[in-house]
């Protein structure tokens, strides 16, 4: 299992993927929260990078199910942002030091090279409460509905009604779509993919018209400046 792990995946294209060290010492440097998950299992878990050392990377978990075993040599996967890529590696566990009731230090093995994509498109982006984005739609009737916004990515949204507030919606319907952001506003018309009480899932679909990209673009340094203020808020 070690010489599996250790050795550098010939199979990843080049282009998919970034040399680990360096990458991994900036999100150290800037205490990156990350995804931790066992694989035997799928225990999962938020941690943070503290750093790297030789014989691997050294991760802070604290969780209240601080309980759950964490064996060594146990195959585990680390996944992050890094901007607006997400990155991702396998590695074992090499060592579990207990630092309180809630604390540990893990230490886990890196490959030389860590699986990367650009998920800006697909990556839902959860939105912190007090972010300070605005949303309003408007129903097929011409009604506005002032909204909350769960998550967000450039290819759609997530969208909650207030409780007793929830216009009659169908998928496929159409919905109109304003975001104001930091003194910006973006504009869409956006299809009903999903309904779930008083939430609905909404894409934006692709743009053709210049006016569209121009949108998208704005759009796209929302969902930017969205994921830095979650990822902040999940170090505090």
């Amino acid at each position: 299992m070690t010489q599996t792990l250790a050795r550098t995946p010939e199979t990843v294209d080049s282009k998919n993927s970034l040399e680990s060290a360096k990458v991994l010492n900036e999100c150290c440097a800037q205490k990156t929260v990350c995804r931790f998950e066992l694989i035997h299992n799928g225990y999962s878990t938020s941690a943070t990078l503290i750093k790297l050392h030789p014989q691997g990377i050294e991760l802070r978990i604290s969780a209240d199910d601080a309980n759950e075993p964490l064996i060594e040599q146990a195959i585990c996967s680390i996944s992050f942002s890094v901007g607006p890529t997400i990155c991702a590696f396998l590695g074992h566990v090499i060592d579990v030091r207990v630092l309180t009731s809630h604390e540990r230090k893990v230490f886990v093995t890196v490959p030389d090279r860590l699986f990367a994509t650009n998920l800006r498109r697909s990556f839902r982006v959860p939105v912190v409460m007090d972010s300070g984005l605005e949303v309003r739609v408007w129903t097929a009737d011409g009604v506005k509905h002032w909204v909350s916004a769960c998550d967000v990515a450039e290819s759609g949204i997530e969208i909650e009604f207030e409780t007793g507030k929830v216009p009659t919606l169908k998928v496929g319907g159409r919905l109109d779509i304003e975001l104001r952001f930091r003194n910006e506003i973006v504009k869409r018309t956006a299809e009903i993919r999903r309904i779930a009480g008083p939430r609905c899932g909404l894409s934006f679909g692709s743009n053709v018209e210049e006016t569209d990209r121009e949108q998208a673009a704005r759009l796209s340094r929302f969902v930017i400046s969205l994921q830095q203020i979650w990822l902040k808020n999940r170090i505090k």
